[in-house]
């Protein structure tokens, strides 16, 4: 179930690259521990997301891809699966390098 989320989270990244293209085509996967949580950040380098769709970017059926097909059910099933299965959080925010996408799980890293 994880790596769906991850396979759909990092689609996203993937489509506004895209759909952006810009001239340096980058996204990030910073993994690391913090207060207990095992964080894990999906940074696309190449757009910034207005306030109203980051606040509507879970809800069922909400999209900015309708021209290119796209549902709005990924990110909707990525934050069932995150907090319904897993206990953790999913978030998004805009940061100076482009959309942060935020995971947050219960647990830590592997000792090696």
């Amino acid at each position: 179930e994880f790596s769906h989320v991850l396979f759909n989270v990092i689609g996203n990244a993937r489509d506004a690259i895209i759909s952006e293209n810009p001239p340096e085509r980058q996204v990030d996967i910073r993994i690391y521990k913090e207060e207990g949580q095992l964080m894990v950040h999906i940074i696309n380098h190449c757009c910034h997301l207005d306030e109203s769709v980051i606040s509507r970017a879970f809800e069922p059926y909400f999209t900015t891809k309708e021209e290119s097909g796209g549902t709005g059910i990924g990110l909707y099933i990525s934050k069932v699966i995150m907090e319904q299965r897993m206990d953790g959080k999913i978030g998004l925010k805009n940061t100076e390098e482009g959309v942060c996408c935020i995971l947050s799980l219960p647990g830590s890293l592997p000792a090696n």
